[in-house]
Formats: C-alpha cells, sequence, structure tokens
C-alpha cells in the first residue's frame, strides 16, 4: 500500500464517526476491556479505551507505537494499523482517548508456528525483538487465511498494550525464542536498517518517550551489529 493510501486510512480511523460499539470477545484471561467499533462506511475496529485498565494511557499507546514502528519498517501486513483517538465510552457515556485498529478477517488465535511461513515467523521474532514484546509467550497472533490453495496462513501479530517496557523484564515471545542464535536473514535486517534511519524522527515519538526510543535504537543497533538475538 502506498504511504498516501495509507494515510487516508490512519485519517479516516482517526476521524470517522462511530456508529455503534459493542464488547468484543477476547479470550479468557485477556487484560484490557476492548469493544468492536463499527465506523460509518461500515468498517470495524477493535477499540481499547485508556480508562478500563491500570495504565491504560500507556498502554494505548504503545499500541499504536507498535504499528508505526512496523510501518517504518515496511511490515505493513504484520500489524494491524492503528491510531489512537476519543471515543465516548460505552461503559460511562464520557469522551475518552483509545486505540482503534482494523480488526483482521477470519482469524484463527495462535496457531503452531509451523503453520505459517519461515519468512513471517522471522520478521515477528525481529519485530518482537525491537519492540521489547513481553506479552506474546504461547499466544496473542492470529493466522488469516492466505491469499490462495496452497499458500502459508498470514501471520498477524497482537496486543502490543505490555510492549516497550524493560521494567518488566525479558522479552516474552514464542517467535523469538524459536529463532535465538540463528541468524538474522538479509531482508529483515534491511527492514531494520529502514526503521532505524528513521529513529528517532519518526512520529513513533508522538507515542513514546524518548528513552523508550532510545532502547529501540540501542536493540536495532545490537542486531544490525551482531546479526543475531
Amino acid at each position: 500500500m502506498r504511504r498516501t493510501a495509507l494515510t487516508h486510512l490512519e485519517t479516516y480511523l482517526q476521524t470517522a464517526r462511530v456508529l455503534h460499539a459493542s464488547t468484543f470477545p477476547t479470550e479468557e484471561g485477556h487484560a484490557h476491556p476492548s469493544y468492536l467499533v463499527v465506523l460509518e462506511g461500515g468498517v470495524g475496529v477493535l477499540a481499547k479505551p485508556e480508562d478500563e485498565i491500570g495504565d491504560g494511557q500507556v498502554l494505548v499507546r504503545r499500541e499504536v507505537g507498535a504499528w508505526i514502528v512496523a510501518r517504518e519498517m515496511g511490515w505493513l501486513d504484520l500489524v494491524s494499523t492503528t491510531v489512537l483517538r476519543p471515543m465516548k465510552s460505552p461503559k460511562h457515556g464520557a469522551m475518552v482517548d483509545a486505540s482503534f485498529q482494523i480488526v483482521w478477517p477470519n482469524p484463527l488465535p495462535n496457531a503452531p508456528l509451523e503453520t505459517f511461513d519461515d519468512e513471517d515467523v522471522w520478521r515477528a521474532a525481529v519485530f518482537d525483538f525491537l519492540v521489547h514484546q513481553t506479552d506474546r509467550g504461547g499466544h496473542n497472533w492470529l493466522a488469516v487465511p492466505g491469499p490462495g490453495e496452497g499458500h502459508f496462513p498470514q501471520l498477524k501479530l497482537t496486543d502490543h498494550g505490555y510492549a516497550f517496557d524493560e521494567s518488566r523484564g525479558n522479552a516474552q515471545s514464542t517467535f523469538l525464542d524459536a529463532k535465538r542464535g540463528e541468524e538474522v536473514p538479509f531482508d529483515a535486517l534491511e527492514a531494520v536498517r529502514r526503521l532505524r534511519a528513521r529513529l528517532p524522527s519518526s512520529e513513533v515519538s508522538d507515542h513514546m518517550t524518548m528513552e523508550v526510543i532510545d532502547q529501540v535504537t540501542g536493540r536495532a543497533d545490537s542486531l544490525l551489529a551482531s546479526g543475531r538475538f
């Protein structure tokens, strides 16, 4: 998708009128209460209001930051387009900031890694390393039907409220664990270089502190220097 079209999509998500919202069915134990919001034109998005979980102001901005990192790397298919915008709370009716992200079609949650093409597994591992994802140990990804018979399902990464947080300890990612010690493929390193060239001036600075951006930059530099996790 060209940047112009993507910009239009982000603007639409930020400004389109909300037609209605309903509770989004989530996995048992899912931390952040979420809503399925239908925007004018019939587009469905997953909304996570900042006032329905502890540290919500930070968590919803991490959701947006993860999308921007994926976008800057050129991995527009790996993470759903996500923006920050105000919405009328379905719970109490007041206006509150929330992350709005496009809902993937026909998803299968947490499919085995062998379900996916190895390139997708590598991209997920690199992405989770860079954003220091601490909440992808055995969950928080989707398999979406591929383009036709004989094609691998497409891997989609979800739930990034607990990324970018080194205070939670080591990264927890099934994909990262699967690739530790192996040499990162050239194409994935090129995506890291694209991201590194755009930090810290990237829009990610609108949602992340400079300390967090410095941490992402440091992880990118480490990966480019060693070629391994």
